[in-house]
């Protein structure tokens, strides 16, 4: 069973496709220009994760849920119509989904709830064994990646 990692931002959405032997198939980012309408934003977002989802016949989506934190408020308008434009793909597409708290994500990949993005960087490289070497790897696309490995 092929599934996706996605940590939904509107400039940058971070995805990770994993197969059933958590052997990473693609990571990378969707991103879209801020000078951009948001209609057109949010048809990249929804043309991109359409194209994914049939390429890689996913069949379950990972999702890091909301939580309100300062940092998250300031852009939750920006987070939020990702994650609709995303989660209405799911219902087309009639996919399972499952929402991850980022604490749990946290606590699977480092073993601690409160991890920062360094240390979950760190655990997915020296406890998974994922190797980043010479990739430009954004922190939406590691945090796509530790998403879908949240799923047992």
């Amino acid at each position: 069973m092929n599934r996706i990692g996605i940590d939904p931002g509107l400039e940058k959405s971070g995805f990770a496709i994993l197969n059933k032997n958590n052997q990473i198939l693609r990571i990378g980012i969707v991103e879209t220009k801020k000078e951009d309408e948001i209609q057109k934003r949010l048809k990249l977002i929804y043309q991109t994760f359409y194209a994914l989802i049939d390429e890689y016949q996913i069949e379950l989506i990972l999702i890091e849920k909301i939580i309100s934190t300062k940092s998250i408020l300031t852009n939750i308008e920006k987070i939020l119509q990702a994650r609709g434009c995303i989660l209405t793909l799911a219902g087309i597409k009639n996919l399972n989904v499952i929402e991850i708290h980022p604490k749990t994500v946290k606590k699977i990949i480092t073993g601690y709830g409160n991890a920062n993005k360094k240390s979950i960087q760190r655990a997915l490289e020296k406890v998974y064994g994922y190797s980043f070497k010479g990739e430009i790897l954004t922190d939406d696309g590691y945090d796509a990646l530790a998403i879908a490995l949240s799923y047992p």
